[in-house]
């Protein structure tokens, strides 16, 4: 037996055992966070109006939010200008859904707004702030490759091809833009990437090659946020 089996015998009830029996040790683990978790509703203004948010104290949202400052005010800004009522919005590396919940404030109805997040527990608490809208909520990571889900692939499906898409994946931005490299000649959708310039040197990538490949597919309709 091993020292995560014994762990899991001795603290976590049998129901929950039960929903992670079988799971890789990083899944049961997000979803043992996620139900032990205590999250609090917060109200926080958006440049598109007033949102409700679940929230953790110990994520960074929680700082930003809880006495109601605006987080990402530019980046909301620029799409209220960028976004209408009959827009297709794609959030990749939705998080929690903060974006998502601003922009389906401006007036987006949610059943145009899909939301991408790999991440176990961020996807369970996205779940949670989207339990009773139509919002398409995919967990996966987007990528240009097997087993990542490109784009390309998911707008070939049948799904809505978007005409606002932010893109805030900790570093593997160029992955993400190879996976869509048909919608953007296609679709030329306007683009919001938040860059994290230590983290994109993981994915031995940079700033130059982000707008190096956006500029060589002539592509125009973007705008790049500092990350971390």
């Amino acid at each position: 037996m091993g020292k995560f089996t014994r762990f899991a015998r001795k603290n976590v009830p049998e129901p929950l055992r039960q929903t992670i029996k079988g799971t890789p040790i990083e899944t049961a683990v997000d979803k043992i966070r996620y139900y032990s978790a205590s999250p609090v509703l917060v109200t926080t203004d958006t440049p598109m109006g007033s949102i409700e948010i679940e929230i953790v104290k110990s994520d960074f949202l929680y700082r930003h939010l809880s006495n109601r400052n605006q987080f990402h005010s530019a980046v909301l800004k620029n799409f209220n200008q960028v976004l209408s009522s009959d827009s297709v919005f794609y959030d990749v590396g939705a998080h929690f859904g903060y974006i998502s919940a601003a922009v389906r404030q401006s007036g987006v109805h949610p059943s145009r707004i899909h939301a991408f997040e790999a991440e176990t527990f961020e996807f369970m608490m996205l779940k949670r702030n989207f339990s009773d809208s139509p919002t398409h909520l995919v967990e996966s990571r987007v990528g240009s490759s097997a087993p990542d889900l490109q784009i390309d692939e998911y707008v070939s499906s049948g799904n809505q091809p978007p005409d606002v898409v932010k893109i805030d994946v900790e570093g593997a931005e160029m992955e993400v833009l190879r996976g869509m490299n048909h919608v953007l000649r296609s679709e030329a959708p306007h683009l919001l990437i938040e860059v994290h310039p230590t983290m994109i040197k993981q994915f031995d990538s940079g700033t130059d090659e982000l707008f190096s490949y956006l500029k060589s597919h002539g592509y125009s309709n973007f705008s790049f946020l500092l990350g971390s």
